[in-house]
């Protein structure tokens, strides 16, 4: 598949004209060959600008939006979007545009999700060097989409090959390995809602750096939360869990996370896993707690038998629960906790 590119136009300062001003001897024939220059280059970017997608047609930068559909069956929730961002002109910083899905994506989603016998890695931290942190060869950092937002946007995870703005092993031997934190890599490329297309002409974020407030989020149009309030629902990863914002129980910051950035609490009366955005590494999730309908990326690694995907298990083998008015708990005592004041509920998702 041929990516989709974009060039952007940088401007020329006046000291790098060959002449300070068109009165000058011999500039007349120079402002023409500028002027014939400009026209061209114009055209040029104009053909290479979102618009003229190479694979399909470009997403709008501005409105009407892409529409994107959510429902159920009973068993699954389906979110169909052609995986455009739904806001004004996010101009990121690479060569790539944003190209339609077409047919739109079908993102498949358990509604109700089983847990994975141990959490299954996304990627871990390895060392830094020269300013970056780079990633663990094994386990290889998860590539692709890891989840949708409810505006339709792919959620990635934190990880991302080398050589962009970092050096690889295969041309710098003190290179660790072969991956990086693609927000620390990434950042600068991307537009006011954290975004921006891969060479594969895919738009999507690697954290929610760019929706931590009520600003931010409508204008990237998702829902703000209300101070006070556990966070809003933002969206779901692809084992079917759901994602809400920075915030839990009474708008306070957890207390207690797993290692995938998740926790149970009652949600609408309902002890309920589900992750909580970050806003400092691992940026989106830390891990799959639940086992991911991997179909919804082709590019997914490959599991062994040891995390019992996709049959899984209903019940979650190592809880993290945040109560009310009690702070978090975790492992025997928490569970004593909930049985003292559930009794048979069977944890859900929203």
């Amino acid at each position: 598949m041929r990516k989709c590119e974009r060039k952007e136009m940088m401007s020329m300062q006046e000291k790098d004209w060959p002449c300070a001003s068109s009165g000058e001897a011999g500039c007349n024939t120079v402002d023409a060959i500028v002027a014939l220059f400009a026209v061209a280059l114009v055209a040029s970017v104009a053909a290479q600008l979102p618009g003229n997608c190479s694979t399909g047609p470009t997403c709008p930068f501005s409105a009407p939006f892409e529409a994107v559909s959510i429902t159920t069956d009973g068993t699954y929730r389906y979110v169909t979007t052609t995986g455009c961002p739904p806001y004004n002109n996010p101009l990121w910083h690479t060569p790539n545009a944003a190209c339609k899905a077409q047919p739109p994506i079908v993102f498949q989603l358990p509604l109700r999700p089983v847990y994975a016998a141990q959490p299954i890695p996304v990627g871990e931290q390895a060392s830094v060097y020269k300013g970056i942190t780079y990633l663990k060869n094994s386990p290889a950092p998860q590539l692709g989409v890891l989840g949708v937002f409810l505006n339709g946007v792919r959620i990635f995870g934190f990880g991302s090959p080398c050589g962009f703005s970092s050096t690889c092993p295969a041309t710098d031997a003190s290179a660790p390995t072969n991956y990086v934190d693609a927000v620390q890599s990434e950042g600068r490329t991307t537009d006011y809602c954290g975004g921006h297309a891969d060479p594969m002409s895919h738009y999507h974020i690697h954290s929610g750096l760019g929706i931590g407030n009520a600003t931010q989020r409508a204008a990237c149009n998702l829902p703000a939360d209300v101070a006070g309030n556990h966070s809003e629902l933002l969206g779901w990863m692809i084992d079917g869990f759901a994602m809400y914002g920075r915030y839990s129980l009474g708008g306070q910051v957890p207390t207690q996370l797993d290692a995938c950035h998740g926790h149970t609490h009652d949600i609408s009366g309902v002890p309920t896993y589900h992750y909580h955005l970050p806003d400092a590494f691992p940026w989106t999730i830390g891990c799959f707690k639940g086992c991911p309908l991997v179909a919804n990326n082709m590019a997914f690694n490959s599991l062994d038998s040891s995390y019992k995907c996709p049959a899984g298990l209903s019940t979650d083998p190592s809880p993290v629960y945040e109560m009310i008015g009690t702070g978090s708990q975790s492992g025997l005592a928490a569970t004593a906790s909930l049985i003292l004041t559930v009794v048979c509920i069977t944890i859900r998702v929203i």
